[in-house]
């Protein structure tokens, strides 16, 4: 492994891209050959309302800036802000979400949230994806929805590869993601995965969530040599970690240190860090770990306030560390008198996280805002707007680089692949259609005409029903997973949330009917239900439609609730709720109390039960039998008997219409279920 750069060889040098530079062969990737600068200014943030007593301000008076070129590293203890600040860096935390000031601009302009989610990328630390979805295939979507219709197909099978190249996943290309409980690639290519759907849209700005989180020493160490390389390709990269080890942090370009009630704690040159701290008070002998040292400093107050006088040695010491390399300070020096003040008050602190943000506010803080000004006006006149044809067509299109038709085909097809090398949803549902199938049709395998076969048929007809309903309910799980792979990627500006969701559902769609057909076939012959194409297909379709209703519920509830415990008992009661108006099968419709009669009026399941039962027994002849158990008199008419229970052959197209308008409905509402939470959940 090639031994990075020293940090201050690369602290203020060489790190604006230049249109001009040339590409080197020993660079790994090749040149952006664009120059960004990304500044923020007193970002603070705010959630709840002080009026509630529920006020919590995560971020205070955050202020820095990341060049082309550089890798900068917020470090801060767990709570400290580091995610937030990033998610408002990235245009990912709406005011919906919580209160935010401050000023933040690319290239001295304020930020176009729209614009600057397609010139940025975001890797999440979840890695969030669909498990049996190859390498290559997750790239490809990433690409196909994140650059403009005038990139040919070739064009972008030519960016996909050498994206998987120069990430050093080509040769896992065609292996699946996997998960937790899928088998797949390791850990450090997933993440690797992962960076490539951001880099094949070639982002200006590269933001990373604790990337190397779950990840081995020497994996996490691989995994930020990349980004540096990224970086040195004009890549402004910004990422947060938590205790990064000593090899890792002599990559980092710049340092952001947040306290834990979020605020700057250190601004700068990572090399510089450790001199900042003893200038205000701090001891330091040069630890193995700078950044150990840093986080101890921010997250717990002096165990003993004897051990923490200023030395000037150890001032001396820092300085001569820091310029070593070549360092330039790029704060104004600080008048001895200064560092003995913040030396007393540091020194003898118990809340010293935030005297030592008081510190850098008023020591170092001023000379980054000049230097951010200076960045502003600097990049303002040096880079202009950079805006293709392509993408202010697409501007004047909408917020998406494709339309929504290609939306929902990318969505539908990648569904589609995934599920079909799911060994649970390919063979386990059918299977387990098909053995209910058996057991159900084995119960009541040809029930006949006798007086016995009345209860028989009703039976088997309302445990058909029970099994249509509750067929759905395993989904639950996998569409709260989806959700959330929603939410990472609409966020990220790939589709709309309606093309999310009709893809989906066209996917889904055709795959339950299918299944349900096995089941389907495989208990109408068995139990022996009338031999009539029409009461087959009547059969078939209102069983379908019970099917697809059931679906329908599951993706409202998984909409409206925030985990699958929540959303599976709610839907599993309104789902016992349906089954007990179902014709008198459990509870006479008439002597349901007056608080639960509602049920009755929008319980899908019994109407989709009055069809089948009126279906089935219309033009039934029943034969009497002497040796039945049946109570007397003998009926001998089914459509005799089914209207004696108040349901009618002429009520099948009406009921079968109100199963097919009850779906929509349902479908209707799980998609602005979904728009709603993604509104309340800023994504």
């Amino acid at each position: 492994m090639p031994s990075p750069a020293p940090p201050s060889d690369r602290a203020e040098a060489g790190l604006l891209v230049s249109s001009s530079s040339p590409e080197t062969s020993s660079s790994p990737l090749p040149s952006t050959h664009r120059k960004t600068v990304l500044t923020w200014e007193n970002v603070s943030y705010t959630v709840g309302t002080a009026e509630a007593s529920n006020e919590h301000t995560l971020l205070r008076h955050v202020s820095g800036y990341v060049r082309s070129g550089e890798m900068l590293a917020v470090l801060g203890p767990s709570g400290a802000g580091k995610t937030t600040l990033l998610d408002i860096l990235a245009q990912r935390k709406t005011s919906k979400m919580g209160r935010r000031s401050g000023e933040i601009c690319v290239n001295g302009a304020p930020i176009d949230p729209i614009r600057f989610r397609r010139e940025s990328g975001y890797v999440q630390q979840d890695d969030l994806t669909h498990s049996y979805v190859t390498v290559e295939e997750a790239v490809r979507f990433s690409a196909t929805l994140r650059t403009p219709p005038t990139v040919s197909p070739d064009e972008l099978d030519e960016r996909v590869t050498r994206v998987l190249k120069q990430l050093g996943i080509y040769n896992v290309r065609h292996r699946c993601i996997g998960s937790a409980l899928v088998r797949g690639v390791s850990g450090g290519e997933r993440k690797r995965c992962a960076v490539a759907a951001e880099m094949v849209t070639s982002p200006a700005i590269l933001f990373l969530d604790e990337p190397t989180t779950g990840l081995d020493t020497f994996t996490a160490m691989h995994l930020l040599l990349l980004l540096r390389s990224l970086a040195q390709t004009g890549v402004a990269v910004i990422f947060s970690i938590h205790q990064p080890r000593s090899r890792i942090y002599e990559v980092f370009d710049r340092v952001l240190l947040l306290n834990s009630v979020g605020e700057v704690a250190f601004f700068g040159p990572a090399a510089q860090a450790l001199s900042f701290f003893v200038e205000i008070g701090l001891p330091c002998t040069y630890p193995s770990n700078p950044a150990d040292y840093l986080l101890d400093a921010v997250s717990t107050p002096p165990a003993d306030e004897e051990q923490w006088p200023l030395r000037d040695s150890e001032v001396a010491v820092a300085e001569h560390h820091s310029n070593s390399g070549g360092t330039q300070h790029l704060s104004p020096p600080v008048a001895p008198g200064e560092k003995g003040r913040w030396a007393n008050v540091v020194s003898s602190s118990p809340t010293q996280g935030r005297d030592i943000a008081a510190a850098f506010a008023s020591l170092r803080l001023p000379g980054v805002l000049q230097q951010i000004r200076e960045l502003q006006c600097e990049f303002r006149v040096v880079v202009p707007p950079r805006i293709s044809s392509a993408t202010v067509e697409n501007e004047k299109a909408g917020a998406y680089f494709r339309g929504w038709g290609t939306q929902v085909r990318c969505i539908a097809l990648r569904y589609l692949r995934n599920r079909r090398r799911d060994p649970v949803a390919t063979y386990v549902s059918i299977s387990s259609a098909i053995i209910f199938a058996f057991l159900t049709g084995t119960i009541y395998y040809q029930v006949g005409t006798t007086q016995d076969s009345i209860r028989s048929r009703m039976g088997v007809l309302f445990f058909i029903m029970m099994i249509s309903t509750f067929s759905s309910l395993g989904s639950l799980e996998m569409f709260l997973v989806d959700r959330a792979i929603y939410a990472r990627e609409h966020r990220s500006g790939m589709y709309s949330t309606s093309a999310y969701y009709v893809g989906k559902v066209i996917q889904d769609v055709p795959v339950g009917i299918a299944v349900n057909a096995a089941f389907v076939v495989i208990v109408y012959f068995l139990v022996g239900l009338q031999l009539s194409l029409i009461k087959f297909l009547v059969f078939y379709g209102v069983c379908s439609l019970v099917m697809l209703n059931g679906y329908a519920l599951c993706l409202l509830m998984s909409n409206v609730s925030t985990n699958y415990a929540t959303a599976n008992i709610i839907t599993s009661l309104l789902l016992v709720l349906y089954l007990l108006p179902t014709g008198g099968m459990l509870v006479s419709l008439n002597s349901i109390p007056f608080v639960w009669r509602w049920i009755k009026y929008v319980s899908f399941v019994r109407y989709a039960f009055s069809t089948l039962v009126a279906s089935e027994f219309d033009g039934l002849t029943l034969v009497c039998d002497t040796n039945s158990s049946a109570l007397t008199p003998c009926i001998t008419s089914g459509t005799a008997y089914t209207e004696s229970q108040g349901m009618y052959p002429r009520d099948i197209v009406p009921h079968t219409l109100f199963v097919v308008c009850s779906m929509f409905v349902y479908l209707l509402l799980g998609y602005f279920a979904l728009r709603c939470w993604r509104s309340a959940e800023g994504k």
